[in-house]
Parts: structure tokens; sequence; C-alpha cells
């Protein structure tokens, strides 16, 4: 196409309506010998935007008009800028009732599932929150009992380290020496020694000591050893010193073990 050839550009001045500003973006890419595609790679508006723009389905928002003048078709933009105005106007009161109200109730259904959404996003908080909490009450329950199983456990230490552990010699038995020390029936100690070991709070092993005679059967059924009595009495009453409890009780106790 020669320069006298080349047709005129149109003139915004002309456009009033938004079919006016599409008929001139067509006429303007014509007369540049523009295609989308051209236009897109010159910086201008994606192809399919073109496209929507020039068959009427989508009037152009106004940022996207400017790059299509200026950047695909290299056009100054203030007299186009004129242009899109008016026809933008002509677009808002061409546009009819039907379609407005139709747009309108398309925005309240919307809102309506975006607050049905959100009252169950609410409801899903508050159970997890509600998890969460149980949790926690759970956690600080079990946290606070093992604190507690702690306490008793470093109580029962410092009140054992206090005590020797139990080393009784074994010596032999005969119950028709006269003249022999006393001896303790040795399954009558160990018993005792077990739920010594086994008491799991002060309070338990309080209570063993204030319930036990203090002293133990002499050996018996056939036993041909047994403890020495006095290493048993001294374990007894350290251990009765280091809970405060009297040391002797064995003359408002019941009979020997």
């Amino acid at each position: 196409m020669t320069a006298d050839d080349a047709r005129p550009l149109p003139d915004p001045a002309h456009v009033t309506s938004s079919l006016q500003l599409v008929l001139a973006a067509k006429e303007l890419m014509a007369c540049l010998d523009l295609s989308g595609n051209q236009i897109a790679k010159k910086g201008g508006p994606s192809t399919g935007t073109v496209s929507g723009m020039l068959n009427g389905r989508v009037f152009p928002r106004k940022s996207t008009f400017k790059v299509f003048i200026t950047e695909g078709c290299g056009q100054p933009w203030e007299p186009w800028l004129g242009a899109w105005q008016r026809a933008h106007q002509d677009e808002l009161h061409r546009r009819p009732t039907e379609s407005l109200a139709a747009e309108i109730h398309e925005a309240r259904s919307r809102i309506e599932v975006l607050e049905q959404a959100l009252a169950a996003a609410a409801e899903r908080l508050s159970e997890l929150e509600e998890r969460v909490a149980v949790g926690l009450d759970a956690r600080r329950a079990d946290e606070a009992e093992r604190e507690e199983a702690r306490r008793r456990i470093n109580t029962m230490d410092r009140l054992l380290e206090a005590v020797p552990a139990p080393r009784f010699t074994v010596e032999r038995w005969d119950h028709r020496d006269t003249t022999s020390r006393p001896l303790y029936d040795i399954s009558a100690v160990d018993k005792f020694l077990e739920e010594v070991r086994t008491r799991s709070n002060e309070s338990l092993l309080k209570h063993l000591l204030r319930t036990h005679p203090g002293t133990f059967r002499d050996p018996g059924g056939g036993q041909t050893c047994g403890y020495r009595a006095l290493e048993v009495d001294l374990y007894v009453s350290q251990l009765r010193l280091a809970l405060g409890i009297d040391p002797d009780p064995r003359s408002h106790q019941p009979a020997p073990l």
C-alpha cells in the first residue's frame, strides 16, 4: 500500500456511542493493517481480549482500551480517551433494565453463597477451637498428673535416701538354742520390704508403717536361717524417723507377724 493509497485514520472525536467505538477500533486496525496477534505482540491486550472488544461482547475497561490504542496501535491517548468516555456513558444508558436486574440478582446470589460459606467456615472454626481447648485441657491435666507423679517420686527418693538400703545378715536358726541372737523369718521381712518398695507416695508408706507391728515372727516352717533381728529393727526405726513416725510403737501394736 502506497502513501497515496493509505486510508485516513478514524477521527475519535466522532465517536459518541459504544457501537461507534467498536467500529472506530476496527477501522483503526484496518488502516494500520494490524491483526489481533500483531497488537498482542506489540504489547497491547491479548488476542482474546481484542476479539471480545471488537465483537461487542465486552465493553473494554479504560486501562485495557488505553493499552490497545497506545501500545497496540501506537496512537496518542488523549483523543481516544474522550471517545472512550462518551462511549462508556452511552453503554451505561443503553444497558437494558432487565440486564441490570439480572446482574443485581446474580450479585445477591453470590453474596448469599459467600455468606453460607462464611457461616460454614465459622462453624468449622468453632469446632476446631473447641477441639483445641479440649486438647489443651487434657494436656494440662496430663502435665499436672506427671508433675504430681514426679513430686511423689522425688519425695519418696528423699525419704528413702535418708534410710540406708537394707542389707541384713543371714544367720543359721536353731530354735533349741536359747542363747542364740534373735532372728526374724526371712519371708516375712522380704514381704515387708516389697510393700515398702511398692508404696507410690508418702501417705501410703506412712499408713503401712503405722499399721505394721514393727517386729516380725521367728523363723519357722522348717527354716534353718533368718535375718538378724537387730539389723531389721534398726532399719524399721530409721524408716519411721524419716517419715516422722514414732520409731518404737511396739508397746501398743498387735502381736508380731
